[in-house]
């Protein structure tokens, strides 16, 4: 949150908390749906999770010039297949990063803004007792 946009939230929670209603989400406040980012940090593991069962195949899928073919060996192509396999199995290992990296930003976001919101309610408490 921009600090325009906390300062309007706080207003308006503070506002709330006095029994007047919120007003409409506007470009200075917005509410996340926690629980859903945390669904959707299940669908990014879960997808990462697939990339790491393809990763570890695609591993097992080496073969060497003799498994090609004799004349392999001599054309190169025993070469070009270990290239192309090294590549495949590398995107498959960053794939699995990328999702996993994707499903953990969601989760951290989601307790940032669950933070946000119990330090934002400890500020209202403690005005509304008058200790700041």
């Amino acid at each position: 949150m921009n600090p325009t946009g906390l300062t309007a939230y706080k207003h308006h929670r503070e506002a709330h908390a006095m029994g007047a209603p919120l007003p409409p989400d506007s470009p200075d406040t917005y509410e996340a749906d926690l629980e859903a980012m945390r669904r959707d940090a299940g669908v990014w593991d879960g997808a990462a999770e697939r990339m790491s069962a393809a990763h570890a195949s695609a591993q097992q899928l080496a073969l060497s010039g003799h498994d090609l073919s004799l004349i392999s060996q001599h054309t190169r192509l025993d070469v070009a297949y270990q290239e192309i396999h090294q590549w495949a199995v590398g995107l498959l290992q960053g794939a699995h990063t990328n999702l996993a990296g994707m499903a953990n930003a969601l989760r951290e976001s989601a307790a940032a803004y669950e933070a946000e919101e119990a330090s934002a309610a400890r500020s209202f408490d403690e005005l509304n007792r008058g200790e700041n």
